[in-house]
Formats: C-alpha cells, structure tokens, sequence
C-alpha cells in the first residue's frame, strides 16, 4: 500500500512574449500486490551440447484512488482549472522465457546454438474519471463537467531467436548469424459516459475509445570477425536488417498502415591491453527501436482533462547510435586506480512530442473539449535526439587515516527535440558534477564513509531563450558502523541535502538522520536484533527537476517521516551436504 502526495510547478516554453505556468496538487493512494517466479536452469547434455532455460513470471494487481486539482495562469491571468477525481482498478501478468543451446564441434573455435526468446503478457481492468472543469475567457467563463467509465485490455506477445555460427579462420574467427523476430501489440479501450436516464455509464464516447493493434517484425542476417593478437581483442559485424511495422485500427474507423524498413546494423567492439594495469576498451553499435502500442494508438487520454494526450498510427521506427569508451589504470603498487568513460548516443527519427497550446477552447475529435491553455501532445518522429556523457574518478590509499580517498568528475549534455504550436524547440540540459568519497578500512568494527556530490545545471531551449535556467542541487553524506563491547553495534547515517534555483516554494535545504543500535549473540554472532529510527529530526522531503522539450518541472512529493523499527537478522553462511 502506498499514500502519495505530490505538487509540481511547470513552466511551458511559449513561442510569444508570453509565460504559461501550470500548478498540480495531487493525492493518490494504491495497493499494490506482485507475484514474481525466475528460474534459471543449465542441462548440460555431453561434453559438447548444452541446454539453457530461463523462465520468468510475474502477476500484478493494483488499485488505486487520485484526487487532483490543478490550474493554469498565463502573465498571471488565471486560463483554466480542474479539480477531479479518479480510481482504477487493473490487473495483468507477464510470461517470458529464454532457451539457449550450445554444441561445440571437435574442431577448436567451431560452434553452433540456437537461441529461442518467448514473452506473453496481459493486462485489463478499469478507470473512473469525475472532473469539474472550468475555464476563463476574457468575457465568460465556460463549465465542464465529466462522469466517465473505461474498460481496456492490452495484451501483447513476442517470439524470436537466432541461429549462430562460428568457425576458426586465421588469428581468430568468423561469425555468421540469422535472426527472426515478430511482436504483436493489441489494444482495446472503450470509454462510457454517465446515462443520466439510466444512472449508469453506458453512452459509448467514440472519441476516447479505440479498438488497435499492431505487429513489428524484423528478419536479419549478418557477419562477424572476431580477431585476438598482441593484447588486441577487437570483434566487427554487420547485419542487414528487413523490419516491417503494420498498425491495423478498427474502431472508431478503419485504417490500416503498412510500412517496411531495410536498415545496415554496424557493430564493433575492441579492447585493448596496454600493459598488465592499463587497457582500453571501445563499443559502437547500431539498433533500431519501434513505437510502442501507446504511442501508435490514435485514441485521447483525458485523465487530466488540462493536460490531453494522443498517439500516432503514423510514426516509423527509430535508428540509435550508441558509442562506448573506457581506458581504465590500477597501480597495485600505489594502491590507486584511474578511470575514464566516455559515452554518448544519437537517436534518428526521434518519437517526440508534438504540444499544441489552446489559445482558446477547443474541441477535439468533436467531443473533447481542450481548455484555454490547455495542452494537446501527440506523438510523432522528429530530426535526433542527442546525448554525450563522461565520468572521470582517481582513488588514492591515505595511510595515515588508514582510508580511501575518491575523486570524481561527471558531464552530461541532453540535446532533445520537440515542437510546441507548430514551432521546433531544442531543450539542452546539462550537467557538471564533482564527487569526493572518502571510506575507511581501519578494522572490521569500524567503518565510516564521508561522501559529497555537486551538481550545477544548465537548461536552455531555442523558442525562449530568455527563460534559460540554472540550478544546484547537492548531497553530503556521513556513514559510522562501530561494533564494541560484547557485540554491541551502533550505526548512524547523516544525509545533507540542498537544492537552490527551482521554483518558487521548492527549494531545498534539510538533514535526513538515521540511527540504530544493536546487538549480536548466537553462535558466531550471527544473529542480531537491532531497533532503527528513521529521520531523526523530521525533516525528509523529496523534490526532483524535470526538464523535457516543451516544458520545466519542479516536483514534490511528501514522503514517509520519522519512524522506529526493530529487526532481527541472522546470517546463514554455508551449508554442509
């Protein structure tokens, strides 16, 4: 069971000298119960033949009430606001499984296996919705009230596999692979209004409703060498790549949309050892992604009836980039270590958002209505989507202190596309971050680690440049675990955190501290009962800054405060045949 309470603060990039600000308080309380069964099984037929079989299970139930009010303002005239209510009650399962086999042939390097890759999952329930909408116009005012009842089902499945081949030839090997792949998504959403006449939700509102499904399937054959000499270990392959995406509607209206894709998949991979304490490592590869049955469903979801979203049957498939570089040196002599990563992607044909702001009300699909600043998004493909991040860290022993001392440094820069009333917007965020951890290794009954990490960000977006942004967030943090007398334990931990230039009201300075003591006994001291708090001095909040390509967000959400626990653990070590 979980009870949340949230707020969050947006502000939209508007393409005109205008600033649009939208304000969320929401309550939700769920239930949720999982049920999750892995297994792994290896058959190991002969010397040369293997057999793998990894299934997976898992069943979901969730329940759910959520009230929300939330309202727009644009240069502090109030546009629009809903105070509604909804509930939901749904339930699903997951089925997968991976089977593997392997067969070595006599001659060294020369294999086979087959791999067969299944998922089935399901899931169906309902949602209410009852809302009070109002919006403002500049002479009248307009009321909107909605009593709705969905009943959905999804369900989807998946099938593929491979077949392997690799054989000897020169200072490495050749590989050589074909692969299949077909997956199917179905939706069936029908929303009912409130029959007045009959007192319960049987008007069929086509607008929202949508009976769809779709199917990905991709057919692919490639090549590989794989070549080890002199410290060098470096694999190329190449796949061609036959994909088809067909998305087949049949209510409210029949459409049908068959596309096909022919894609050249590079991959290479090296790893280079420069000495016994340095080596080199460098990955690319390419894929390909397809929509999912959410964004492909052309049918309105109107949960919040400020904020409307729609799919597209119309988008195609993504093509990635995605780079991989490491160089990493240890000194055992020293004791330090050195690190280097670099990595970064590039998405073509990026599914983004496409945000149409209502300069008036407006109906959608005839029957929804969109509020004076209210906001439609849909799904659809535009240009890339970029992303270029590293991470540095140097550790070094401090003897005298008998500890570890770490240095890191982070950046990343988010380059992500959208269009907002017809207008492309490119919102970059970035972020430089420096880390310090200091840990101890004095003796097994004391431990401490001392850690800080800060990070400066950059927002910015091509529409508004004038509302670019910048903000800190920090965190510090203090471990001690002191174990004395005759198996007394005592542990606290300290947590400092800072967040300053968000939105008004949601900057951030407070201490999170924990504390327990306890105590071992049993054989070996391998039981222990030990009674915690939990936020010591009430001051734990959570707040996080989202920054997408139409909009900043700061959000806060109430979390659990002050607590006592008392817990009993006992360590079994091995076991004795």
């Amino acid at each position: 069971a979980n009870d949340a309470i949230k707020s969050l603060s947006r502000t939209y990039f508007l393409n005109q000298d205008a600033t649009q600000e939208y304000q969320e308080d929401n309550q939700n309380y769920s239930d949720n119960f999982n049920h999750r069964l892995n297994m792994r099984m290896t058959y190991k037929i002969d010397s040369r033949n293997s057999l793998i079989i990894q299934p997976r299970v898992s069943f979901q139930q969730n329940q759910s009430t959520s009230f929300q009010t939330g309202a727009t303002e644009q240069s502090e005239r109030l546009l629009n606001q809903t105070n509604n209510s909804s509930g939901s009650d749904i339930g699903g399962y997951n089925f997968a499984n991976n089977l593997l086999f392997r067969h070595r042939f006599e001659k060294r390097g020369r294999t086979i296996s087959a791999r067969l890759r299944t998922t089935v999952n399901q899931q169906d329930g309902f949602q209410t919705l009852l809302a009070e909408n109002r919006s403002f116009g500049m002479n009248q005012s307009l009321n909107d009230t909605i009593n709705q009842e969905t009943d959905f089902v999804r369900d989807g499945w998946n099938v593929g596999g491979n077949l392997t081949y690799t054989e000897p030839l020169g200072p490495g090997m050749v590989q050589i692979t074909a692969e299949t792949n077909r997956q199917r998504e179905f939706s069936d959403k029908k929303t009912f209004d409130f029959n007045e006449t009959l007192q319960e939700h049987t008007l069929l509102d086509s607008a929202l409703s949508n009976e769809f499904a779709s199917i990905y399937q991709t057919h692919a054959v490639g090549t590989g060498y794989r070549m080890f000499s002199n410290g060098l270990m470096g694999m190329v392959r190449v796949k061609y790549q036959w994909a088809s995406l067909q998305s087949d509607q049949v209510f409210p209206a029949e459409s049908y949309i068959d596309r096909d894709f022919a894609d050249l998949l590079p991959s290479v991979m090296l790893r280079y050892k420069i000495s016994d304490s340095k080596n080199i490592r460098l990955f690319y590869r390419t894929s390909t992604q397809a929509p999912s049955v959410t964004q492909l469903q052309d049918v309105i979801d109107n949960s919040n009836p400020l904020q409307l979203t729609v799919g597209n049957s119309a988008l195609d498939q993504e093509y990635r980039h995605n780079l991989f570089l490491r160089y990493s040196s240890v000194n055992a002599d020293r004791s330090n270590t050195f690190f280097v990563l670099l990595a970064g992607s590039i998405t073509d044909n990026y599914v983004g958002n496409s945000t149409l702001i209502a300069a008036q009300d407006t109906l959608i699909g005839g029957s929804v209505l969109l509020a004076q600043g209210g906001q439609l998004t849909r799904a659809i493909n535009i240009g890339q989507q970029r992303n270029i991040r590293t991470f540095i860290t140097y550790g070094q022993p401090i003897n005298w202190l008998k500890s570890n001392l770490n240095i890191n440094l982070s950046g990343n820069i988010a380059q992500t596309p959208g269009l907002i009333n017809e207008q492309r917007n490119d919102a970059t965020n970035s972020t430089a971050g420096l880390g310090l951890t200091l840990s101890s290794n004095i003796s097994e009954n004391v431990d401490f680690t001392i850690s800080s990490t800060s990070n400066y960000n950059w927002v910015s977006n091509s529409i508004r440049s004038e509302l670019n942004d910048q903000f800190v967030n920090q965190s510090t943090n203090g471990e001690l675990t002191w174990i004395f007398g005759k198996g007394l334990v005592f542990r606290t931990q300290l947590n400092h955190q800072l967040y300053s230039g968000l939105s008004a009201g949601f900057d951030q300075n407070f201490v999170l501290w924990n504390m327990s003591v306890g105590k071992k006994f049993l054989k070996d001291r391998r039981g222990e009962l030990q009674l915690s708090v939990f936020d010591l001095l009430k001051q734990n909040q959570s707040v996080q800054r989202n920054i997408t390509e139409s909009y900043i967000e700061d959000a806060q959400t109430q979390v659990l405060q002050q607590y006592f626990m008392l817990t009993f653990t006992y360590q079994v070590r091995n076991f004795k045949l």
